[in-house]
């Protein structure tokens, strides 16, 4: 089984996923994550299931000089 992300507001692409995530603003300056599992019947999705957890805030220590090795 393989797993990749998609960024797109295409439509086609979007139909085709089992899963969306995102981040929405319905206020102005207040962000919220979503997950939604997609079931399509007859071309109608319908959202199994909705993120609604607030995200606290943390401090951490700004790193420098890392890098992420490439395996080509």
């Amino acid at each position: 089984m393989s797993q990749f992300i998609v960024i797109t507001h295409n439509k086609k692409t979007v139909a085709s996923a089992d899963t969306l995530l995102g981040i929405t603003m319905e206020e102005s300056g207040v962000s919220k994550a979503i997950a939604i599992r997609i079931q399509n019947e007859n071309g109608v999705v319908h959202p199994v299931y909705v993120l609604d957890q607030a995200f606290e805030e943390e401090e951490v220590d700004y790193e420098e000089g890392r890098q992420l090795e490439v395996n080509r």
